[in-house]
């Protein structure tokens, strides 16, 4: 941040390094040498609470900038790892799903960077092409035998950009924005608006959708029904606590807790996944 002169003491400090060496000891009145060291930075561009650095300290350093690819290369890119998956499925709308949801994907993804803005308190409001690699992982995870139709392809779809860009999402207000965000980009690009996708739970109720991979033989699927994750679950404590003699568990598994211990699981899953638990209490 920078003081009352404009000056960003932190970063001349670093200047100081780069250009003498080492730094002054105004108590000993002697200079300090700090040796061995390299230095390697990084930077985005300013806002959200970062501030643009000064020329002076810039050019102490050989600056490396990596553009954002163009949207058709971006496009290209998903449709072929897309297509590595779904060119295996037997249904002909599925396999020319690829370059849909990799467009779909994309406007979505540039829908949320101009919605959902980094500020000092959404400082993790950072979001690059490794979350739309995300959705694409989780839409790998698909297995033909229990994805038949084009519609069951596409509430995967709607599922993992949920969890991706929805998860990451600190308030309600943010929460229900992005849904609506979401519904309108699908019936925009996909035909088919995520509230159709919606898990039904009565005659005029529904929920978000839950998919895990521990109901059927390891596939990654959605569990229609709450009950049987809430069974599964409670039987996992039994087991538990029948092997921890000391640490006994006692939950009580309500619908926010089971959603919650399933987007978990799901991270856990995922390769190079992790996740960020705040607890209130």
């Amino acid at each position: 941040r920078k003081d009352t002169y404009g000056s960003q003491p932190p970063l001349e400090l670093l200047r100081q390094w780069i250009d003498y060496g080492g730094w002054y000891d105004r108590e000993r009145a002697m200079f300090k040498q700090i040796l061995d060291l390299q230095m390697i930075s990084a930077m985005g561009p300013p806002g959200g609470g970062r501030n643009e650095l000064s020329q002076r300290f810039q050019s102490k350093f050989h600056i490396i900038n990596f553009t954002m690819p163009a949207d058709k290369q971006i496009v290209r890119i998903f449709t072929k790892i897309a297509d590595q998956k779904l060119h295996s499925f037997e249904d002909e709308e599925i396999k020319g799903l690829s370059e849909i949801i990799a467009s779909a994907t994309l406007k979505l993804f540039q829908r949320i960077q101009e919605e959902f803005l980094p500020t000092p308190a959404k400082s993790h409001y950072v979001f690059n092409m490794r979350d739309m690699a995300k959705v694409f992982q989780g839409v790998h995870r698909a297995s033909k035998i229990h994805y038949e139709t084009k519609d069951s392809i596409l509430k995967l779809w709607a599922h993992e950009a949920l969890r991706v860009f929805h998860d990451r999402l600190v308030s309600v207000h943010d929460q229900t924005e992005f849904k609506r965000i979401l519904n309108e980009e699908m019936e925009l690009n996909l035909g088919v608006g995520y509230e159709e996708m919606m898990t039904k739970v009565g005659k005029e109720e529904t929920r978000d959708s839950i998919f895990v991979d521990f109901l059927k033989d390891g596939s990654y699927v959605e569990a229609v029904s709450v009950d049987e994750l809430k069974e599964y679950l409670e039987e996992k404590m039994k087991d538990f606590n029948a092997k921890e003699r000391k640490n006994q568990l006692n939950l009580v598994f309500f619908f926010d807790a089971i959603f919650h211990l399933c987007k978990i699981l799901r991270i856990l899953k995922l390769d190079r996944g992790n996740a960020l638990l705040v607890g209130m209490g």
